[in-house]
């Protein structure tokens, strides 16, 4: 186990299955712990409840879109540290403008 996981509680929140499960399967064979959602309304209700320590978040979920999610996030002070977006790194990277992500809490 790495001790960079020991302990971290990881919400993925993505609506494909093959995708939730690639990410799940990694993260937990590194020893992280990992919880699902398959909407970002969901997720934002499990972050609030759960406080994970990172969110692996899509940008393309069914109803509320990954951006509208993390402008929430971002709002609530209470928010992990840490928010990845890696449908959004990989298009900021095709695009060459660059990668939004870690995002923190509070910044612009």
């Amino acid at each position: 186990m790495s001790k960079l996981a020991h302990g971290q509680l990881v919400l993925i929140i993505e609506d494909n299955e093959k995708n939730l499960k690639l990410a799940r399967d990694l993260l937990r064979y590194h020893g992280f712990h990992t919880i699902e959602a398959p909407d970002a309304e969901t997720g934002l209700r499990m972050a609030s409840d759960s406080k994970p320590n990172i969110i692996l978040m899509d940008i393309e979920l069914p109803g509320m879109d990954g951006v509208t999610a993390l402008e929430r996030l971002r709002a609530d002070p209470a928010s992990p540290a840490s928010l990845w977006w890696p449908s959004l790194r990989r298009s900021c990277r095709s695009t060459g403008t660059g990668s939004p992500g870690p995002a923190s809490p509070g910044s612009s």
